[in-house]
C-alpha cells in the first residue's frame, strides 16, 4: 500500500513534463511569410479541385499554369460552395503583415447546383448565397476588405435569368466588379484587365533597354505601341544621347508614360552595347507597360526616323517588378461541361491571368493586341492527321503505328514571341519526334521516358509551327507514341 504515493507521484511527474513538452510544441511560431503574389486556385464542377494559397513568382508559375491546364470538366456547378471555400482558404492562409490587396475572382457560366448539400449549415441555396455575400462585406484579411470579382456568360441552359444575374451581383464586392459578358473573349479581355490593376497596385516596374551606343547628339525614341512610323507612336520615350559627362540620355520625353527616373539617365556601356533603366515606368493611367511592341529608331541628319531592326523586345530588354508590398488572390473556376468547348477559352484565360500577374506587364499596354496563345484543342490546330488530343490528360499524342508512317499537327503563331511547349516520348531511338518551323527542321526527340520536358523556341507572327512523330520499319518500343502538352506563344 506504501507503492501508491510514489507511483501516484511518479505518474503525475510523467503527465506535467508531457503537458509542458506539448504547450511548447503548440506554441512555436510559424515561419514567417514572404512578400510578394500570392495566389489559390479551385475549379468546380460536382467537386472541388483545389490549388493551396501559396506564393508564386516567376520560378514556380509553371506548377499554377500547369494546375489551371489539368482542370478537367464534368456535371455539376456547386458555385456557392466553391466560393465559400475560396473565403475559407483565404481566411485561414499565412500570410505576411504587409498585405495591400485581398482579392477573389470568381467565374461562371452556370447557376448553382445542390451546393447547400455539402454544407449542412445551410438549408437552401438562397441562404447559402445570402451568406457569401455577407462574408464578402464583412471579412477582413489582415484587416483589408475583400475585393470580390465575378465575371459571368451565361451559358445556353440558363433560363433564369434573374438568377444567373443575381449570383453575379452577390457574388461581387461592388456593382463595378459585377462583370455580365457576352463571350469568352470578353473573359479573356476582364480576367486580364483585373490582373494589370492587381499588378499596377502591388509592384513597380523598372524596365532595362540596350541597344548599340549611338553617335553623340543622336535623338532616340522607344515607341511601346504597334506603329510603323515613329512619328504615330502616342506611347514612347524619347531622348538624345550625351557622352560629355558619362554615357546618358538627356532631355528626356515621356509621351504616355511617366517614370521616376526623369528627364536624364544615366546608362552603362558593355563593349559598344548601351544600357538605359527607367524606374517605376508606368502608363499616365498608372497601368504596366508591355514591351511586346516595344522599337527602337533614331532620328536621321534629314529629320526622319530610322528603326534599328535589330533591335528584339525579347533579347534586348528586360523588365524587373519591385514589390510594394504583397497581394493575395483567390481564382474561383466553373469547370462544369456546360461550357463546352469554351472550357479550353476559359483556361487559357485563367492562364494569361496569371501570366501577367507574374510578369507584371500588360498584355495589351502600349497599345497592342498580344495575349498568350495557348493551343488547348485540336481545333486550335490549323491542320493535323494521325494526332489526337486527350482532354482528360490535357495532351496532344500521335496516334500513327505502322511502319514508316508520320503523323502531325500544326498552328500559326499570332505573334512574335517564344513558343513553349513539354514532351515526352515513348519510342524506340529511332522513332522521332520532330519539331518544324515553316517546315524547316529544328529539333528532335525519341526513346522511352516516363516524364515530360519543357522545350523553348524563339519565334516570330506568322510562323508556321509543326510537330510531327515519324515512325520507321525497324522494332516498336514503349507506348509507339509522343505526347505534347502547355503549348503556348508568349
Amino acid at each position: 500500500m506504501k507503492r501508491l504515493p510514489l507511483l501516484l507521484l511518479l505518474f503525475t511527474s510523467l503527465s506535467l513534463v508531457f503537458f509542458s513538452c506539448s504547450r511548447e510544441t503548440a506554441s512555436e511560431p510559424k515561419p514567417a511569410a514572404e512578400t510578394g503574389m500570392y495566389i489559390g486556385i479551385i475549379g468546380f464542377n460536382k467537386d472541388l479541385n483545389e490549388k493551396e494559397l501559396s506564393l508564386i513568382d516567376a520560378n514556380n508559375k509553371y506548377e499554377f499554369t500547369s494546375f489551371v491546364s489539368s482542370l478537367s470538366s464534368d456535371n455539376g456547378t456547386v458555385l456557392y460552395h466553391a466560393v465559400n471555400a475560396g473565403l475559407d482558404n483565404l481566411a485561414k492562409a499565412n500570410l505576411p503583415n504587409d498585405v495591400i490587396n485581398v482579392s477573389i475572382i470568381t467565374f461562371t457560366d452556370g447557376l448553382d447546383l445542390g451546393s447547400y448539400a455539402l454544407n449542412h449549415d445551410y438549408d437552401s441555396g438562397d441562404e447559402y448565397l445570402a451568406a457569401i455575400k455577407s462574408r464578402i462585406s464583412s471579412d477582413k484579411i489582415k484587416d483589408l476588405n475583400i475585393n470580390a470579382y465575378a465575371i459571368g456568360v451565361k451559358g445556353d441552359d440558363v433560363h433564369d435569368n434573374a438568377k444567373f444575374y443575381e449570383n453575379i451581383s452577390n457574388l461581387s464586392s461592388s456593382s463595378e466588379n459585377a462583370m455580365n459578358v457576352d463571350n469568352m473573349n470578353q473573359v479573356t479581355t476582364k480576367f486580364q484587365e483585373i490582373a494589370e490593376s492587381l499588378t499596377s497596385t502591388n509592384s513597380t516596374q523598372t524596365l532595362e533597354l540596350k541597344l548599340p551606343v549611338p553617335e553623340p547628339n543622336t535623338t532616340i525614341r522607344f515607341t511601346f505601341d504597334n506603329v510603323s512610323d515613329a512619328n504615330q507612336s502616342n506611347v514612347y520615350i524619347e531622348g538624345v544621347y550625351s557622352n560629355t559627362s558619362g554615357t546618358q540620355l538627356t532631355e528626356i520625353n515621356y509621351h504616355g508614360l511617366k517614370s521616376e527616373s526623369g528627364t536624364t539617365v544615366t546608362g552603362t556601356l558593355d563593349g559598344v552595347e548601351l544600357s538605359l533603366t527607367f524606374s517605376n515606368l508606368l502608363t499616365t493611367s498608372d497601368q504596366s507597360v508591355s514591351t511586346y511592341n516595344l522599337k527602337q529608331w533614331s532620328k536621321t541628319s534629314t529629320g526622319a526616323w530610322q528603326v534599328n531592326s535589330e533591335f528584339n523586345p525579347s533579347d534586348n530588354t528586360s523588365t524587373k517588378l519591385v514589390r510594394n508590398g504583397t497581394a493575395v488572390v483567390m481564382l474561383v473556376l466553373d469547370c462544369s461541361s456546360s461550357l463546352g468547348s469554351d472550357f479550353s477559352s476559359m483556361k487559357s484565360a485563367a492562364s494569361n491571368f496569371i501570366d501577367v500577374l507574374v510578369s507584371g506587364t500588360s498584355s495589351n499596354g502600349g497599345g497592342g493586341n498580344y495575349q498568350t496563345q495557348n493551343i488547348n484543342s485540336l481545333s486550335d490546330m490549323d491542320y493535323y492527321t494521325d494526332w489526337n488530343y486527350d482532354s482528360y490528360n490535357n495532351y496532344f499524342y500521335s496516334t500513327n503505328q505502322t511502319d514508316y508512317s508520320s503523323g502531325y499537327v500544326y498552328f500559326t503563331a499570332n505573334h512574335s514571341g517564344t513558343l513553349s511547349f513539354d514532351y515526352k516520348t515513348s519510342t524506340e531511338s529511332s522513332d522521332k519526334l520532330k519539331l518544324y518551323i515553316n517546315d524547316n527542321y529544328i529539333n528532335y526527340w525519341s526513346g522511352t521516358s516516363s516524364y515530360f520536358y519543357n522545350y523553348t523556341y524563339s519565334v516570330n507572327e506568322g510562323d508556321v509551327i509543326k510537330f510531327m512523330y515519324y515512325k520507321d520499319g525497324s522494332i516498336s518500343s514503349g507506348d509507339d507514341k509522343v505526347y505534347v502538352k502547355n503549348i503556348k506563344v508568349e
